[in-house]
């Protein structure tokens, strides 16, 4: 068991933190509090989030047997003048259909970044149910970024649909979605391993040609030359196609190394 302790004033009060990848357990429990001191003056409300976090392949590993209360998506973060560019990014990844978003909650945010993410999910065409909390709950404090999570995750549950989340992060306005699973991209066909290439039948064929000139040169017999004649057919084209499917293979294998399970 890892046990860490992030203070209260810290900048990593989100999810984000918790998939760090140098955390080898499966599970982890967050539990986060803001809570008042005697003697000082309150400068937040009181709320506790508990929340308990795992990777989408510990899921898949269990075959059915684990089934998770929510799913939360990749966040994207904008400068306020930029959020309705950070939306549709957001939007265009397809990480689930834009029909299913029902509600948007916000918290923390400065009027002006609170104002240009209404502003852009209007613009978005999404007709959305809006949730700030802090006129629900009072003075937002660090612990209300994770709030949002758990709120929607709630929701989710609930079957309310997919929720959007909009939060602060480093002066910029951090959007995230949460849903109850990703949307399914359909397949796509493997292309056939290329036979024939211009530059690499052009440089095999040099190689041929400086075959042929080194014969002439050293007076070798005719059998060297029928040899590289008969060598370069039967390799020329298997070489290519050899090539071809080794090059596919290694696109695809640094593809899933650099993808986060």
């Amino acid at each position: 068991m890892r046990m860490e302790q992030i203070p209260l004033d810290a900048e990593q009060a989100t999810v984000q933190h918790w998939f760090d990848p140098g955390w080898k357990s499966d599970f982890r429990l967050m539990l986060a509090c803001q809570l008042h001191q005697d003697g000082q003056a309150q400068a937040y409300s009181e709320l506790a989030v508990a929340m308990l976090l795992t990777w989408p392949s510990v899921i898949e590993r269990s075959r059915g047997k684990l089934k998770p209360q929510a799913r939360l998506f990749r966040p994207i973060s904008m400068a306020s003048d930029a959020v309705q560019d950070a939306l549709e990014i957001l939007l265009a990844a397809e990480q689930v259909p834009r029909a299913r978003i029902r509600h948007v909650w916000l918290s923390a945010l400065p009027p002006q970044d609170r104002h240009a993410t209404v502003a852009a999910v209007r613009d978005a065409g999404l007709d959305l149910a809006v949730h700030a909390i802090d006129h629900a709950i009072g003075e937002p404090g660090p612990v209300n970024r994770l709030l949002l999570q758990a709120l929607a995750a709630q929701m989710v549950k609930h079957g309310q649909g997919v929720q959007l989340i909009a939060s602060p992060r480093d002066k910029e306005v951090m959007l995230n979605l949460v849903g109850a699973k990703l949307e399914s991209i359909p397949g796509v066909e493997q292309s056939d391993a290329h036979p024939f290439m211009v530059s690499t039948t052009i440089s095999i064929t040099c190689c041929f040609a400086l075959f042929v000139f080194l014969q002439k040169v050293t007076g070798a017999s005719e059998v060297w030359f029928w040899g590289c004649l008969v060598a370069w057919a039967l390799l020329v084209f298997p070489l290519q196609m050899v090539g071809s499917v080794g090059k596919r293979h290694m696109i695809e294998d640094d593809f899933y190394r650099e993808l986060p399970h």
